[in-house]
């Protein structure tokens, strides 16, 4: 991979950071549908790649405990392997909705090859979590698309991976829509043993938490070991802990603190070192870290720094 970026004019950081670039892996994506000569090259690839694809990510999703959860750990450590969060999630009217970007059109037709590759590799994964791909393919409702609607060849290609799903193109962002219900399916064979031998290896690219016995550090861990990705409640932690909210709420305001107060402080830190060590966008950053909007971040991050997100990352 590396001799292949090199030719791009790509080179990996020196400083630690390995995250692959993904205008860098958009390219790479669309060097091999020009090398294939087959347009719907990158649809195909997709549909075959296994989830050991992903390396230990891969092992990670297929020992989580169902495929909401494994949706979860994809999202929370894609932002580690490359410098753009992979998709948000988005439920209503019994639908879930994994919405990629929303790019301005030119640069979705810069990554049409990687966005139809993603979209096909999530879909196979789904199924071979579950059973197989003809049962997850039963919860599939619909494929939107960002870019126009592809040529004869590379259609044909889209419905033969993607047999009979409603398709719509030139949408406003890119969308694949599930029933609810898949989210709550058990993983087959899943093993939280393996899970944790292998998700051990990918925590230690985020930022560290520090442990010690107390319930205010417990939390603390939990929540840095979740964000950014997912935006655990109160009843989310205390269940972890293996403790009712109120029973949680009175050990935290015996020790002099309170989870929304972790809650913050955890989001403080993780804000700042994102924007300083990453290259996410504002709007990007307060996505993954559980903000409604840009302009809820904005509030908050001058709050705890007096400053704004773009003066804190120009000075660092």
């Amino acid at each position: 991979m590396p001799t292949l970026l090199a030719k791009r004019g790509v080179n990996l950081p020196a400083d630690g950071d390995g995250r692959l670039p993904e205008a860098a892996v958009a390219q790479l994506c669309q060097d091999a549908v020009e090398a294939a000569a087959d347009p719907a090259f990158a649809v195909r690839a997709g549909s075959v790649a296994a989830p050991r694809s992903l390396g230990a990510l891969g092992y990670v999703l297929q020992n989580c405990e169902t495929v909401g959860d494994a949706f979860a750990q994809l999202q929370r450590y894609w932002c580690y392997l490359h410098d753009r969060p992979l998709f948000r999630l988005v439920q209503a009217d019994r639908r879930a909705c994994l919405v990629l970007h929303a790019d301005p059109i030119e640069e979705a037709l810069k990554r049409q090859a990687l966005m139809e590759y993603l979209i096909s590799f999530v879909l196979k994964l789904s199924g071979s979590l579950i059973g197989g791909r003809e049962r997850g393919a039963s919860y599939l409702q619909e494929l939107r698309f960002r870019f126009p609607t592809p040529g004869t060849t590379a259609l044909q290609g889209y419905r033969e991976v993607f047999r009979d799903v409603p398709m719509t193109f030139g949408q406003s962002e890119t969308t694949i829509v599930f029933a609810s219900e898949l989210l709550t399916q058990r993983v087959l064979f899943a093993d939280p043993s393996l899970r944790s031998l292998f998700e051990t290896k990918l925590s230690e690219q985020l930022p560290g938490p520090r442990t010690t016995d107390s319930a205010s550090n417990r939390v603390r861990a939990l929540l840095q070991k979740k964000l950014p990705g997912t935006l655990p409640s109160v009843i989310d932690i205390a269940a972890e802990l293996a403790m009712s909210r109120a029973g949680l709420q009175r050990v935290l305001q015996a020790e002099g603190a309170s989870f929304s107060g972790i809650l913050d402080t955890v989001r403080k830190e993780l804000a700042c070192d994102l924007l300083a060590r990453s290259r996410f966008s504002i709007g990007e950053i307060a996505f993954m870290l559980g903000y409604a909007d840009r302009a809820s971040f904005h509030h908050a991050f001058r709050r705890w720094t007096q400053t704004t997100p773009q003066a804190f990352r120009a000075a660092s």
